[in-house]
């Protein structure tokens, strides 16, 4: 069984040096790959994979 490790919008702003509403911004626009929890309050997660894919540049505007 793989296990993946995720990060809060926040955890992902703070590494990457950008503002959280960025972070979410990349999110919508299908730039990062990210999971929405519960209802538009909950916020979102992002799996260390997708993270990679996305300073790799490998993972754009939803076509890999």
């Amino acid at each position: 069984m793989v296990t993946q490790d995720w990060l809060t919008v926040a955890e992902i702003a703070a590494k990457l040096r950008v503002n959280p509403v960025t972070v979410r911004l990349w999110i919508r626009e299908g730039r990062l790959r990210g999971v929405q929890l519960g209802g538009n309050r909950a916020g979102y997660r992002i799996s260390t994979e997708a993270l990679q894919e996305f300073l790799d540049g490998n993972y754009r505007y939803g076509v890999r």
